[in-house]
């Protein structure tokens, strides 16, 4: 499975790493990453959401958060774009307003607040 992951934490990165080893991972960590990487491999089998990059809280600065990368998601060709994403941010209304803007594009989202356990399976 090939996974892109967008989080602003180093520590998130090596945990959700080495608990994934069996899967490719693109490791992101803000929103011009993760629009660039999905505009050079939109074929990723699932992406993996933050919210809150780089000290950015609020609907005030959607486009340095991930809601701009969810917002970008929503709007990609159905042919070429994710059809599986997890947004594993704490911030729950943040996390929420991603779901929506996901769900209501017609692609399977789901939150699941990140933990150190955090395992995809095949």
């Amino acid at each position: 499975m090939i996974i892109l992951f967008l989080d602003d934490n180093e520590f998130r990165h090596r945990i959700f790493k080495t608990n994934n080893l069996n899967h490719k991972i693109c490791c992101v960590y803000n929103t011009e990453e993760a629009i660039s990487a999905l505009n050079l491999n939109p074929q990723f089998d699932l992406v993996c959401l933050d919210h809150d990059l780089g000290g950015v809280y609020g609907a005030a600065s959607d486009d340095k958060s991930g809601y701009a990368v969810a917002e970008y998601i929503s709007k990609m060709n159905d042919d070429i774009r994710p059809k599986n994403i997890i947004i594993h941010s704490w911030n729950g209304p943040g996390a929420k307003r991603m779901l929506d803007v996901l769900l209501n594009a017609g692609i399977k989202a789901i939150y699941m607040p990140f933990n150190e356990e955090m395992k995809i399976n095949d």
